[in-house]
């Protein structure tokens, strides 16, 4: 559920706030309200918003693959930041324009996913010119596993199943575990920066992402082997 807004008498009216499912999502709703608002009066379109998200994970892209840990924080955060005000602003859109909000639908997601292959990538370029092929060949490893854990997840719902997400690795994990790196990147004495960029990357990414495509691919194969939800797995 998202914040609801509606027209009186021609003019855009004060926001009906509909309670999100989480704490979490009541919480980031509460918060982005007043921007989301904002947006509508200006008649800004949610594409528009998912574009510029997609510009700023370049930015951060960049900013990884140099090592300028802060601007690559900054530039995450705006990038998850559009990621939440586009679907507010597309789920609020008069209905006239559900051509525009299709288009949306597909937008989105493949916005992502572009922003996250621009994040892995900017890790990527970094660690090549510091740390040995082997552990390159772990982040590949990573961002192969979330592009194909995504496919997994959308090939099983067009099949007609319920593929329940609790407790996996979503963007929102992705971009807080990178700004973890960043940050303890930043704060790391000289000495420890390799060891710090090491450990926080394999065991709060490509460790994460590689054990949730293996658990998906599982969840999947019993889903659609045996044409049910299956125990921990639904």
């Amino acid at each position: 559920m998202s914040l609801q807004f509606f027209e009186k008498d021609g003019k855009m009216d004060i926001p009906v706030n509909e309670f999100p499912k989480t704490k979490l999502h009541r919480l980031a709703s509460n918060m982005i309200w007043p921007l989301v608002f904002l947006l509508l009066k200006l008649k800004i379109q949610a594409n528009y918003v998912t574009f510029a998200g997609v510009g700023f994970s370049i930015v951060a892209a960049l900013a990884l693959s140099r090592g300028h840990w802060l601007i690559a924080v900054v530039f995450i955060l705006l990038n998850g930041l559009c990621d939440c005000l586009d679907g507010d602003l597309a789920k609020n859109t008069a209905s006239q324009f559900e051509a525009r909000k299709k288009l949306g639908q597909f937008l989105d997601p493949y916005s992502d996913r572009i922003s996250d292959t621009c994040f892995f990538l900017g890790l990527l370029a970094y660690s090549i010119h510091h740390y040995p092929l082997t552990f390159n060949l772990w982040i590949i490893g990573a961002l192969a596993a979330h592009l194909i854990s995504s496919w997994i997840r959308a090939k099983v719902e067009n099949l007609g199943f319920r593929f329940h997400r609790k407790k996996c690795f979503t963007r929102a994990t992705l971009q807080l575990a990178l700004i973890i790196i960043c940050l303890g990147q930043f704060l790391s004495s000289a000495g420890l920066q390799d060891t710090a960029f090491l450990w926080t990357t394999a065991c709060l990414l490509c460790w994460p992402k590689i054990h949730t495509f293996l658990a998906w691919s599982l969840r999947a194969t019993l889903i659609i082997r045996y044409n049910k939800n299956i125990g921990i797995f639904s």
